[in-house]
């Protein structure tokens, strides 16, 4: 388990691990924004998200000519949906419609609808880069071999506490470091 990098304080570490085992998030949680997969390389990508919501119906209609049609879905969304939408165009991979219709917003008490989407989108496309990541957090322990002052010292660093589903280097390294800034002892409490 080879470690992306590694932080530490004093006799504690917290190492940044690729997590190869996460599942699309879009599949595994929760989610609000609904999204809507833009055929631009002949099906040659897989569906950001197998169910494109409510208004997954209008984009069929007009994704046929999905320049115009992104114009016209949007159009239409806003107009008889009041809907918030963002077009995502990651340099690498589906190029996708996010949208909270004004059901959605209402229903769940959204404040920000943009900023709801955007985290969305940036967890999928942290997931879809392979940038998710784990934590684990070691103490570094001395030992000798007992009845034996002569025998030399070794140190080793012992786990005791693991996380995983980070998404994106910047949150596991924030994480990491907050990890760090609480006291050991809360460790325990927090791995479950």
């Amino acid at each position: 388990m080879t470690s992306l990098a590694t932080l530490s304080r004093g006799d504690y570490r917290v190492r940044i691990i690729q997590d190869s085992d996460q599942r699309n998030p879009r599949s595994e949680f929760t989610n609000l924004a609904h999204a809507l997969t833009i055929d631009t390389h002949l099906g040659n990508y897989i569906e950001v998200d197998p169910d494109g919501g409510p208004l997954e119906a209008a984009w069929k209609r007009v994704a046929w000519n999905y320049k115009a049609g992104v114009d016209t879905f949007e159009r239409y969304a806003r107009i008889y949906h009041g809907a918030t939408v963002i077009e995502h165009r990651p340099a690498r991979g589906a190029v996708s419609l996010w949208y909270l219709t004004a059901a959605d917003i209402e229903e769940h008490g959204i404040e920000n609808p943009e900023a709801l989407i955007r985290t969305e989108i940036s967890q999928y496309q942290a997931w879809a880069d392979g940038e998710v990541y784990s934590l684990l957090a070691e103490k570094l322990a001395l030992l000798q071999e007992i009845g034996k002052p002569e025998a030399p010292i070794r140190r080793e660093w012992n786990s005791f506490h693991a996380e995983s589903g980070l998404y994106g280097i910047e949150y596991a390294t924030e994480a990491a470091n907050d990890l760090l800034d609480r006291a050991p002892e809360t460790w325990a409490a927090v791995s479950g």
